[in-house]
């Protein structure tokens, strides 16, 4: 009997040997998995703009493409999108799409358990300011075979991140990195447009003169100004757009149009009363502050729109500046509305000392009267003398 059980013995520990040479290797190099390999895979794009800059009217939209890698190349993934809405501001907007979505839908019934990858980039596309992103992906999604059921389950997603050379085609990956990343897949742009033309103004900055109480104004009174531009501000770590000096201005009037240089960030000049100074492209976002110098018997104000937005006064905490006083106003530089500076000036009339030009009218009535009298009494002494004498 001790023989039978010693005999079992033996062929239990055998097996449980075989058994053990089997699996080991399997846990030492495993084909499933790696044990934390679920990854976010949401596609996530920023996009970085200057202070007062707003998305086009119209949005952006930014496409990423799936190139399958692999023979025979995994199944194909349709392009998809991101996009941010017509007027949204900055200084950072983030947008996002979740890839896993997608990849529940992959008609997987010809493929079998094991990895299939595809490398994903953004499209370069050609909207006027924006900096597209060059980086690209690969994603590895892991297919596990259903144990319930006929298919497959995705069991895991890796992106690695990939640096090298230029990925084309696609399934060429001579001399790329690829470096495993936990962030998932993150695209970023920055959108830095210019105003004006570009951006479907009419100019990037406009600036007027008018005389209010003309009736005896010098309509042909210079009044200078000086203008101070600053470039635009961005966040920390992106380098904002500067404004290149000189820049071209041209001052339009009834007469014409004349062309003037603004040779430096603080730079002057002259309008007359209907002139306007108008700047073609400036980077949006850009900022300035306007003064008027004092000038004799005009008491300044101004109305200042940046962006299309409502207009601002100043001063702020009075109809207009005292008469013969100075005036400095500020405004943005946007991207989408209109950018105007209107300044105006009321004339303020002093009368000559002896003359009362309210008591006007009573002079005339007066003289008018004196002169009836006078008429009258005239005609009077005419008629005696030509009366006979008996």
């Amino acid at each position: 009997m001790k023989r039978l059980f010693s005999k079992f013995s033996v062929v239990l520990t055998a097996a449980l040997l075989l058994t053990l040479v089997a699996v080991l290797p399997a846990m030492a190099d495993p084909v499933e998995p790696p044990s934390e390999p679920v990854m976010d895979t949401q596609i996530k794009k920023n996009l970085i703009m200057p202070t007062n800059v707003r998305v086009p009217a119209e949005g952006l939209t930014f496409e990423f493409t799936f190139d399958p890698l692999g023979q025979p190349p995994a199944p194909p993934i349709d392009p998809q999108t991101i996009s941010f809405d017509g007027g949204a501001a900055g200084p950072e907007l983030t947008g996002y799409f979740d890839v896993y979505s997608v990849l529940t839908t992959l008609n997987v019934s010809s493929l079998d358990a094991g990895p299939q990858s595809w490398i994903v980039r953004e499209t370069k596309g050609d909207v006027h300011g924006v900096d597209y992103d060059t980086r690209a992906y690969k994603m590895t999604v892991h297919f596990a075979n259903n144990e319930d059921e006929d298919g497959l389950d995705i069991a895991a997603v890796e992106i690695f991140a990939l640096s090298g050379n230029p990925i084309s085609p696609a399934n060429d990956l001579t001399n790329i990195d690829a470096q495993k990343t936990r962030h998932g897949l993150v695209f970023t742009n920055t959108f830095m447009p210019n105003a004006g033309p570009d951006s479907g103004q009419n100019f990037a900055l406009a600036i007027g003169k008018t005389i209010t109480n003309r009736v005896n104004a010098n309509l042909n009174t210079e009044f200078e100004f000086t203008l101070v531009l600053t470039g635009p501000q961005m966040a920390d770590g992106h380098v904002a757009p500067q404004i290149a000096f000189p820049l071209e201005a041209a001052i339009i009037a009834e007469s014409g149009e004349t062309t003037i240089s603004l040779p430096a960030a603080t730079s002057s000049f002259k309008l007359r009363d209907g002139e306007v100074l108008t700047i073609a492209s400036l980077p949006a976002g850009s900022s300035y502050t306007l003064t008027e110098a004092a000038t004799d018997q005009f008491a300044p104000s101004a109305r200042i729109v940046s962006d299309g937005g409502d207009p601002v006064s100043f001063p702020v905490d009075a109809p207009r500046a005292p008469v013969g006083a100075a005036l400095t106003a500020e405004g943005k530089v946007g991207n989408i509305g209109s950018n105007t500076a209107a300044f105006m000036n009321d004339h303020a009339f002093s009368v000559p000392a002896g003359l009362v030009v309210s008591n006007l009218p009573v002079f005339g009535i007066i003289l008018g009267v004196v002169g009836l009298l006078l008429l009258t009494s005239l005609r009077s002494r005419r008629r005696v003398e030509q009366m006979p004498v008996y």
